[in-house]
């Protein structure tokens, strides 16, 4: 594959750190869906689940829960939590994980 990369110097003011632009590759587990967290919840809880988790819409909520969407690692987290406050069992994981690359500024990867 054939690239061209242009860079404004103007815009590129490294110091101590470093360069802010420059980036590395780092692999992250990426959890999809989560039906099989969402079975092990007693049915009186679900409906509170739902409400705490605040998913910003209803289409966003059923694409994650269909495992449409990937879930970075903090809401991977955050899921897990909601569904142990609401009696479901964590460990049953989530519907798939997958490997994935993001590419992040070194110099913060350290610091996070």
């Amino acid at each position: 594959m054939i690239s061209f990369t242009i860079l404004n110097a103007t815009r590129i003011h490294p110091d101590e750190k470093g360069c802010p632009y420059y980036l590395v590759p780092k692999s992250i587990r990426v959890a999809y869906g989560f039906r099989i967290l969402y079975a092990s919840i007693p049915v009186g809880n679900t409906k509170y689940m739902i409400w705490d988790m605040r998913w910003g819409s209803d289409s966003t909520y059923y694409r994650t829960k269909r495992g449409d969407r990937g879930l970075s690692p903090g809401e991977h987290q955050s899921i897990l939590s909601t569904i142990k406050k609401y009696g479901g069992d964590p460990n049953v994981g989530f519907d798939r994980y997958q490997d994935e690359v993001i590419y992040v500024n070194p110099v913060e990867s350290h610091t996070a």
